[in-house]
């Protein structure tokens, strides 16, 4: 008697028939005043005589004192007050809390706060409802003594710092590792970007109080990015550093470092043919330049960081050329051209390198005819030479190049 049926009537102790599809599911509530268990038995009047046809009854026995869980969040800090809760009894005449010694709780109910002063402990709950029923848990708790700074991860003048709720008697003070670039006020957490700093800076706080005592740091960027990480054809250079390059493709990528920083923007000189990627570029050094100077910025909310610098400059030796010597016609009764001319397609005449001289010799090695200039080709006049073999001496970048030519 005194249990509900699944409508919400209370038992008599009379049993009760259930008809239909819903009738094979029930939902019962005990009562709190005593033991007792539901029996169960299916009814089934398929044969259609009228007489009905009964299963073998069941009981279902109730446990009058059951465990009951007790949640927590998944972390927990020392000195941080935390809830703690149980599932709701309908019944309940009270819910007793227990925490460990130094331990404080506020509220009365299923669901309570507590502030944990020891790195571990065990919490429980006693449930007493009427007739003598009572339900208990129990959860150890761990609450190590860590705290973890909050405020911003950029810096471009000013931010607060904090660690949230801490005990009574919390001792604390902030440090910046750099006070120069970054002051912070050790008792409020106030910092202040100092002499237009740009860079990582280090934040620590000190606390101390019944939990413990200890140190925790966040690392933080103070004012614009940095480029970092400096390549050339894949090889680390250093801002500044002078690189000699042949001319050619060669390619540039950097790092960009600080707050939130976008992608890496490039100046490059006019005339220089470039491709720009995600942090990268893709540049011909011509062979007419004797140095270029390439620059990568990045911004983040800021501004804009400072320049870093390429410094490259041609190199003259031990380079596979571009170009190649071409003396035409060849054989050739009249004129002779001597001009630079490219052998691969990542490179236009434009760019070629200047023909400083060219001599014609015969094969005694004898100065047969002076040329003249023709735009950027070097021109003879072999008209009067006898027919035979000669050759042409060629200075390109300090380099002395040989032809054999045939007139005829």
């Amino acid at each position: 008697m005194g249990w509900k049926f699944s409508d919400g009537s209370v038992s008599n102790g009379t049993p009760r028939l259930f008809l239909g599809t819903n009738g094979r599911t029930q939902q019962f509530t005990p009562n709190c005043n005593g033991a007792g268990a539901v029996v169960v038995r299916a009814w089934t009047n398929a044969e259609g005589r009228g007489t009905p046809h009964y299963s073998l009854p069941r009981s279902l026995t109730i446990t009058r004192s059951p465990n009951i869980s007790i949640s927590t969040p998944s972390e927990i800090r020392c000195g941080v007050p935390f809830t703690a809760t149980v599932p709701e009894v309908s019944c309940a005449t009270s819910y007793n809390w227990t925490v460990p010694q130094g331990w404080t709780i506020s509220g009365t109910g299923r669901i309570v706060t507590i502030t944990p002063l020891g790195t571990s402990g065990t919490i429980s709950v006693n449930i007493p409802v009427p007739g003598g029923c009572n339900l208990s848990g129990s959860q150890s708790v761990n609450a190590p003594f860590n705290y973890v700074i909050n405020g911003p991860s950029l810096i471009c003048s000013t931010g607060v710092f904090s660690v949230g709720t801490v005990p009574a008697g919390t001792s604390i003070s902030w440090t910046s590792s750099n006070p120069s670039g970054l002051s912070i006020n050790s008792s409020t957490g106030l910092a202040t970007r100092l002499n237009n700093f740009n860079g990582p800076i280090t934040v620590t706080v000190n606390i101390s109080n019944q939990c413990g005592a200890g140190s925790f740091s966040r690392n933080v960027w103070v004012g614009t990015p940095h480029i970092t990480n400096m390549r050339v054809n894949n090889q680390p250079v250093f801002p500044s550093q002078n690189v000699s390059l042949c001319p050619g493709n060669h390619f540039l990528n950097v790092t960009p470092t600080g707050g939130d920083v976008g992608i890496a923007t490039w100046t490059v000189p006019s005339g220089v043919p470039h491709w720009i990627g995600n942090n990268t570029m893709d540049f011909t050094f011509p062979s007419h330049m004797s140095s270029i100077a390439i620059s990568a910025r990045a911004s983040n909310s800021c501004g804009q960081g400072a320049n870093y610098n390429f410094f490259l400059t041609r190199q003259t030796w031990n380079c596979p050329s571009s170009f190649a010597v071409v003396a035409y016609p060849n054989p050739t009764s009249d004129i002779l051209n001597i001009e630079m001319m490219p052998v691969t397609t990542d490179v236009s005449k434009e760019d070629a390198p200047a023909i400083e001289s060219a001599t014609l010799l015969n094969s005694e090695g004898r100065e047969m005819a002076k040329g003249y200039r023709e735009g950027s080709k070097i021109v003879f006049d072999v008209r009067s030479l006898k027919k035979g073999v000669y050759f042409i001496h060629v200075m390109v970048d300090g380099e002395l190049i040989r032809e054999q030519i045939l007139i005829d």
